[in-house]
């Protein structure tokens, strides 16, 4: 069984990192770059780079990296996906380590988009411009605005 994780950028659309990893006994076992691609401008934004890796030291760096989002960066784990061997069978889970965040008595979009800039490093104003914006934000960062309806987008 095969874990693979995918990374995204947070306001990037390509990212490429220079990586030397060692074990605890100080043997490298990887050297060589780490490239996020695929990212572009969209309509609401910037669409996050990408990179995907079954290698565990390359997990374990990403995941205890300084740019990973949990340290304050611009990396995030995208999903996980667990392979199991000897069937055709792939189980895939979204990562949702984050817990829900609830903000009440704001009920207007525009302070909705100022209140995610605010609060969440890698959020940039295009992306929180319109309805639909938010609404995806929102959705990366579980974060709720109760006040605000976002049935119509």
């Amino acid at each position: 069984m095969s874990t693979i994780k995918t990374y995204e950028t947070i306001g990037l659309m390509r990212l490429n990192l220079g990586a030397c990893i060692k074990n605890s006994d100080g043997v490298v076992v990887f050297d060589g770059g780490i490239s996020f691609e695929g990212g572009s401008r969209g309509s609401i934004g910037i669409i996050p780079a990408r990179y995907s890796t079954s290698d565990p030291d390359v997990q374990k760096f990403l995941d205890g990296n300084s740019l990973n989002e949990k340290n304050g960066g611009n990396i995030n784990q995208f999903k996980e996906v667990t392979e199991v061997k000897g069937k055709k069978e792939v189980v895939a889970k979204p990562v949702d380590e984050t817990p829900k965040t609830t903000v009440d008595g704001i009920s207007k979009v525009q302070e909705a988009g100022d209140y995610l800039r605010q609060n969440f490093p890698g959020v940039k104003a295009v992306e929180v411009t319109t309805k639909k914006g938010i609404k995806e934000v929102c959705a990366r960062f579980n974060v709720e605005f109760p006040n605000i309806d976002f049935t119509d987008v």
